[in-house]
């Protein structure tokens, strides 16, 4: 999915497609593109300018990092990895620093992270009960729930 995001997380757009975009300075155009890519052996996470230059690999390790997703600020990429073991839901800062895993479960796969618009939530995809559902987190990783399990919700 292409998401079009201003620095300041106004006027979000979003597109199908395989790179993620970060828009900047109340212009249209993104500055930063966020991509997965195995041009080093293996999915790595990886931005660059929106002009294809200085493109900088920002997981660097022998697991597969794949499907970045930038917070609508644009401060932050969730992602998924299965350096520990399965697919788990990551969040770094947009540098790459702080990599920290929010879910943690012998599932074989949480996967595909999306924010909410203002970044306090993230949802993903978890067979952790068995079946694919769709569940939602803080953006630190805690309260991890099904939002058809709660009172007052419909699916």
């Amino acid at each position: 999915m292409l998401r079009f995001v201003p620095l300041r997380g106004r006027g979000a757009r979003a597109f199908r497609h395989p790179v993620r975009l970060r828009g900047g300075g109340g212009s249209s155009l993104p500055t930063f593109i966020a991509f997965e890519s195995t041009r080093d052996g293996n999915f790595e996470i990886y931005v660059m300018n929106a002009d294809g230059t200085n493109q900088t690999n920002l997981t660097n390790n022998a697991a597969i990092d794949s499907g970045p997703v930038w917070s609508a600020d644009g401060s932050k990429i969730a992602f998924v990895s299965d350096r520990d073991g399965n697919d788990e839901v990551y969040v770094m800062n947009a540098d790459g620093t702080n990599q920290t895993r929010l879910t943690n479960n012998p599932a074989p796969s949480d996967r595909f992270p999306v924010w909410s618009p203002d970044g306090s939530k993230i949802a993903f995809v978890s067979d952790r009960d068995g079946n694919v559902e769709i569940y939602v987190m803080n953006a630190d990783g805690t309260s991890q729930t099904r939002p058809d399990e709660q009172p007052g919700v419909r699916p």
